[in-house]
């Protein structure tokens, strides 16, 4: 039989902190790193929401009155990053960015341009250009700036503290291709599409009018420096002012069919409440593809056609912001024209002469299909209809919005009215 002595009962105590000490080790290195990767998401939450509120600010609102000047964009976009990055906190800190006046590459927010913002091989360049469309925002836990994270390893070990750093770009595009809705969105498009050369023939800076003014959503009498676009159904002498009408054609706008189904009604609601999911699968899509020429166009089908209804609805949402395509040419016939034919076959059968919806000839035929290549934001402040001169037009100012079902293509012309905001390093 053995026989246990008093020391023998002590030699367990040794082993027993030494173990303890190792757990408390590995405790502390896990509670650490924890610490670390939340502070490390904090500090990426808040680079992101800076560099997207910053960059939304390189809008150049001064462009819709036809000059340049984006210095106090800049201005704005520091200043935004800056109180977006203070909004966040990081290791329970409240966060502080370098602003980088200089816009050196190497600062706090720094303001650029990308080519190709879905390629990350497109260079972020800071110099030597004249538009600039990125915004990118460091934030960081470091000496230098909100002080290092500190840690509790470092009582065992000799590291008290450690640098956390984050980074994000956003990029604010307007060459956009076309629109993508999820289920239950809508867009906000009006049911008409204008001829591109009345656009720019009325805001060439030459035959401009500027009869009204717009400010947050209220429409009132009066220049406020943004020209007007004044559009008409029918009109073949459209007045002294400059307004290019369609070649052969009276007027310069016409009623867009962006629909499963014809009828006043359903093109009263869409200006009201804009295009379903439903209606843009009606014409596979609304984004432009490159017609063999290198241009991207797409072909909708319409009439030289308004209602009295129509006008009462676009009076009723003056002041509010719609999408609006431009088309640059016009197919009249019963027939859709060659480059759509496959594809209108394909959507909705072999139509016999220009029915098409299963819609009574008489009711609503279509005759005319619209080669649509660009798309512009505007507000509506007018409206006028005449039964007894059957002269009907409506008011649009240009403005500029941010669209989240806007489709980017760098490929495309800058809209300089639809932009696109994502987060793209």
């Amino acid at each position: 039989m053995k026989i246990r002595t008093s020391d023998e009962n002590g030699s367990v105590l040794p082993l027993v902190a030494v173990s303890m000490t190792f757990m408390f080790i590995m405790l502390a290195m896990v509670v650490d790193i924890g610490w670390i990767v939340n502070a490390e998401s904090e500090l990426q939450h808040a680079a992101d929401a800076a560099a997207l509120a910053a960059a939304a600010k390189l809008i150049d609102e001064d462009a819709l009155r036809g000059i340049s000047d984006l210095s106090d964009d800049f201005l704005v976009a520091r200043d935004y990053a800056e109180s977006y990055v203070a909004f966040n906190k990081s290791a329970r800190k409240v966060l502080a960015v370098d602003r980088n006046e200089e816009n050196d590459v190497t600062g706090g927010v720094v303001i650029g341009y990308i080519d190709d913002p879905f390629d990350l091989n497109s260079p972020f360049v800071t110099e030597g250009i004249s538009a600039y469309n990125s915004v990118q925002v460091k934030t960081q836990l470091t000496q230098e700036l909100n002080g290092p994270l500190a840690l509790l390893i470092g009582a065992i070990v000799g590291v008290d503290s450690v640098d956390v750093k984050a980074k994000a770009t956003a990029t604010i595009e307007d060459r956009i291709a076309g629109f993508a809705l999820n289920e239950g969105e809508r867009l906000p498009m009006l049911p008409f599409t204008a001829y591109d050369e009345t656009w720019y023939g009325q805001i060439d800076g030459i035959n401009d009018r500027d009869e009204y003014t717009v400010e947050n959503g209220v429409v009132t009498s009066g220049a406020d420096g943004i020209p007007e676009i004044r559009l008409y159904m029918w009109k073949n002498n459209l007045e002294s002012i400059h307004i290019p009408q369609i070649p052969g054609q009276a007027g310069n706008v016409r009623t867009l069919f962006v629909t499963p189904s014809l009828g006043v009604s359903y093109n009263k609601n869409q200006i009201y409440n804009g295009m379903s999911v439903t209606d843009l699968d009606a014409v596979d899509g609304l984004v432009l593809t490159d017609d063999g020429s290198g241009n991207s166009t797409k072909w909708l089908p319409g009439e030289h056609w308004m209602s009295s209804e129509w006008h009462t609805a676009l009076r009723n949402i003056v002041g509010e912001t719609r999408i609006l395509p431009l088309f640059q040419t016009l197919h009249v016939g019963s027939a859709p024209p060659i480059a759509l034919m496959d594809e209108w076959n394909e959507l909705f059968g072999e139509c016999p002469g220009s029915l098409l919806f299963g819609m009574p000839e008489t009711c609503c035929a279509i005759t005319q299909y619209y080669e649509v290549d660009e798309f512009k934001a505007v507000t509506v402040v007018y409206s006028y209809w005449s039964s007894t001169t059957t002269k009907c037009y409506f008011t649009v100012q240009p403005t500029q919005i941010t669209s989240n079902q806007a489709i980017v293509d760098p490929n495309m012309p800058g809209s300089g009215t639809v932009y696109a905001l994502s987060l793209t390093r």
